[in-house]
């Protein structure tokens, strides 16, 4: 099972809370929230899922960011090498 992480807010100023895709056994995903430490906030808001779209092909993909990394322009399919 693998978890995509979506956002992680705050509810009513009391209880943070990770909201996420889950993959299952049978290839569906399925959006949970579960409630988390105060103190892991900062590690699962540093990880973000983004989006772009390829300057060579037009195509849109997703990449991890982490937050002192730039964008990615290109795709993998396109520059497999620079990845």
């Amino acid at each position: 099972m693998s978890k995509t992480i979506v956002s992680v807010p705050k509810k009513n100023n009391s209880v943070w809370r990770m909201c996420f895709y889950e993959l299952n056994d049978d290839d569906e995903y399925r959006f949970l929230t579960q409630k988390i430490n105060s103190l892991l906030v900062w590690f699962y808001k540093l990880q973000k899922l983004c989006n772009d779209i390829c300057i060579v092909c037009d195509r849109q993909f997703q990449f991890y960011k982490k937050r002192f990394e730039s964008r990615i322009d290109v795709c993998y399919e396109c520059e497999p090498d620079e990845y």
